[in-house]
């Protein structure tokens, strides 16, 4: 679920709810304990290198990269270079599903 050059965050995950593929992708990116608590720690205290979001998972930086790059490509993280540093935050519009999860809202509605 890559965003285009000209999409937003907030368009990709509006643009999730039409097509399988995407909406597949997106829920695989919330359905990891550690991608999650990833996207909290985000919320939470803001943008974050790499290294401190590791350090805090307690693992590798590796392993946190590959987290945060399926986040990114389902829309719920931005990064940018600084130096030698990945700097990472939740992207525009992806913490209200931390607060309810999509699937829970449409329930409601019924």
């Amino acid at each position: 679920m890559q965003m285009s050059a000209k999409q937003t965050p907030k368009q990709t995950l509006a643009s999730a709810r039409h097509s399988p593929r995407m909406l597949a992708a997106f829920y695989k990116a919330l359905g990891d304990e550690q991608r999650l608590a990833i996207l909290r720690q985000l919320a939470q205290q803001g943008e974050q290198c790499i290294c401190d979001i590791a350090h805090s998972l307690g693992r590798d930086q590796s392993v946190a990269y590959r987290h945060i790059r399926m986040l990114e490509a389902a829309g719920l993280v931005l990064t940018r270079k600084d130096g030698p540093y990945l700097l990472c935050r939740i992207a525009p519009g992806a913490k209200k599903h931390l607060e309810e999860p999509p699937c829970l809202k449409a329930s409601r509605r019924r």
